[in-house]
């Protein structure tokens, strides 16, 4: 019984002694007890921000501009950060080591400028992709479907990489020069059309034709430079008929090789190794005709010749990984601009064709 009296009255004394402490926060009159007004600490933003000369007192403001060489991405500078009672209002933590002001985001010039390269290059792959889905080239061959995923992927991640910079979320120039690589090196530039039986007799048709000797006439061959010849009339009287003959003989046909050189075990389907081209057989005595650098202006990649006798056997093939480079003359585009281009030959020359593989920005520089 003595032991609940004593804890009894050790309870009743500290309730009376936490009510003087509590009573001690009024003062004598019985008026609210008003705390001191603090200051805010010294404010230290991120190297994209310049802070305004100026103290930390309470209610005390600043303003927050971008610092040089970096642009505003949001909002519009100055921003204003404001100390109340200790507390800076208008910023926003990053991380534990970073701030930045809430109503501005800033971000190097390179940065933006890189940004609008994705943009450009995104755009443009974009175009080109779409269009050389709609000329009906093969992807049978596994590097060249592997480039045109990439090239899906690298879109897929530019239209990442400008949506989270609307949120203040901007990478690094190295990985937006990432990006804008991908984009270029898996472009699809197409040109021409597809290779077929149409495509490979146009081009065993361009050679040089001749008229048949006639039988008045002298008896050398007289030659045309063009497809089919005309009539032509010798000494104002005799006129060479119509029908005309190739000077050289020579035929084409369609070709495909599709070649398994491994297996993908990731997608569980065989690697293939596929390229499209024309197989001519030829009787020129020098073998086969429209050697480098004249089958480039076809837009075929490479001849591979093999003779038999008197007659050559000759494959005109396209380049496997890029089946957007299709048949050229006279279905497509020719190859070089009349104006300008420089034919490519042994000495030093451009190899081949002049390749438009890197979209212009301005339709005049940054071609890679």
């Amino acid at each position: 019984m003595r032991a609940l009296v004593y804890l009894g009255l050790v309870a009743a004394v500290s309730l009376r002694g936490l009510r003087t402490r509590l009573s001690g926060l009024r003062v004598a009159n019985g008026t609210n007890y008003t705390p001191p007004v603090l200051k805010c600490k010294p404010l230290k933003l991120s190297k994209e921000y310049v802070l305004s000369e100026g103290g930390e007192a309470h209610l005390e403001a600043r303003n927050v501009s971008c610092a040089e060489g970096f642009l505003p991405t949001r909002g519009f500078p100055p921003s204003n950060v404001t100390c109340d009672n200790g507390t800076w209002s208008g910023i926003r933590f990053i991380d534990m080591a970073t701030i930045k002001p809430i109503e501005i985001n800033c971000q190097s010039e390179e940065q933006v400028k890189l940004l609008k390269a994705v943009m450009h290059y995104l755009d443009y792959t974009n175009a080109t992709l779409i269009d050389t889905e709609s000329r009906g080239f093969e992807w049978e061959d596994s590097l060249a479907a592997g480039r045109k995923g990439t090239l899906k992927q690298c879109q897929d991640g530019a239209v990442k990489v400008i949506n989270d910079t609307t949120m203040d979320i901007w990478p690094e120039p190295d990985g937006l020069r990432y990006v804008i690589n991908c984009l270029v090196d898996n472009n699809m530039e197409p040109r021409g059309v597809p290779f077929s039986e149409e495509t490979c007799e146009n081009f065993a048709n361009h050679s040089l034709y001749k008229y048949p000797d006639p039988p008045t006439a002298p008896t050398q061959a007289v030659y045309a430079n063009a497809n089919v010849g005309g009539t032509v009339t010798i000494n104002g009287t005799y006129k060479l008929p119509a029908p005309t003959e190739k000077a050289v003989d020579w035929t084409c046909q369609r070709a495909v090789q599709k070649t398994g050189t491994g297996w993908d075990y990731m997608n569980a389907k065989p690697v293939i190794y596929y390229r499209v081209g024309c197989y001519c057989t030829s009787k020129m005595m020098l073998g086969c005709p429209m050697k480098y650098p004249m089958f480039k202006h076809f837009g075929f990649d490479s001849l591979e010749q093999k003779g038999a006798g008197a007659t050559s056997l000759c494959w005109f093939w396209s380049n496997p990984v890029h089946p957007e480079w299709g048949y050229l003359a006279p279905f497509g585009e020719t190859v070089h601009d009349p104006a300008a281009a420089v034919l490519p030959g042994p000495a030093g020359l451009p190899d081949g064709v002049s390749y438009h593989e890197a979209p212009l920005i301005n339709s005049t520089e940054l071609l890679r």
